[in-house]
């Protein structure tokens, strides 16, 4: 054999072996690949607004008011509504939860938990009931539901908003939480902070809230087929078969001791 055919082996050895080394290294990139998916995966859970996940003991509910867009200026609320149906209790993190809301045309927005991420000059100006209210919560004990309220610039569309996505410090998990826009979401009356949606009928009764203040005052109006009967609207029910019945006896008072 001699050089140039020695050469010529050699150089396909190292093709060869330069080939093999890229398919395995091709290989083991997929599999990574694979494995980090997989991986997601089981740290991703994904639900519906409002109802409970069994395997995990809690319910994620969410509400866009557009009457709290004038509380902070330049930013809209979301209030959110985590229930805690577990035994121990759920511990939050102001700064290492993460909330992002999907809107309607799918794009993504972080959402800040506190108003000090964004503003710390204003929160001391706040009145403290308001701080209170705002606030990002310590934790929701078992059994409770807690107040969540997070923030986004009012650059952001949140009118029919399709997702919810909190990424726990405490489960070291991510809750993907789908919602329905065309289902309205239904409000306790009792919560005045929320919009109650009004109905206009022929015939409606205006109603004020109870204990909410001429600013939140709201009103509530029933129609017509809701409302109870008015005197005038009141029917005659007597029939002319109840003037059948025989005439009253008094000695049917007489009590009577049956004794077995």
């Amino acid at each position: 054999m001699n050089r140039k055919q020695i050469f010529f082996v050699a150089l396909l050895l190292v093709c060869c072996v330069i080939i093999l080394n890229d398919s395995q290294a091709a290989a083991t990139k997929r599999n990574d690949i694979a494995k980090n998916k997989s991986q997601k995966n089981e740290q991703t859970i994904q639900s519906q607004i409002g109802l409970n996940i069994p395997e995990w003991g809690i319910a994620i509910d969410a509400v866009y008011n557009p009457e709290l867009s004038s509380i902070i200026p330049g930013y809209h609320i979301l209030n959110i509504v985590l229930t805690n149906s577990r035994a121990e209790t759920i511990y939050f993190s102001t700064k290492r939860d993460k909330w992002v809301v999907v809107d309607n045309t799918g794009k993504r927005h972080t959402a800040f938990n506190h108003v000090k991420q964004f503003n710390e000059g204003l929160w001391p100006k706040l009145p403290e009931k308001l701080q209170d209210l705002l606030a990002y919560p310590a934790a929701v004990s078992s059994g409770r539901a807690s107040n969540i309220d997070v923030f986004l610039p009012r650059s952001v569309d949140l009118f029919n908003f399709r997702e919810i996505v909190w990424k726990s410090d405490y489960f070291k998990k991510e809750f993907n939480i789908m919602t329905n826009y065309e289902r309205s979401l239904q409000v306790p009356d009792n919560i005045k902070e929320f919009d109650i949606p009004k109905q206009t009928k022929s015939a409606e009764e205006s109603m004020t809230l109870e204990g909410e203040t001429p600013a939140l005052e709201q009103t509530v109006t029933y129609p017509s087929k809701y409302l109870p009967p008015q005197i005038g609207d009141v029917k005659d029910t007597h029939k002319p078969d109840d003037d059948k019945y025989p005439p009253f006896d008094p000695s049917f008072d007489d009590t009577i001791i049956i004794r077995e």
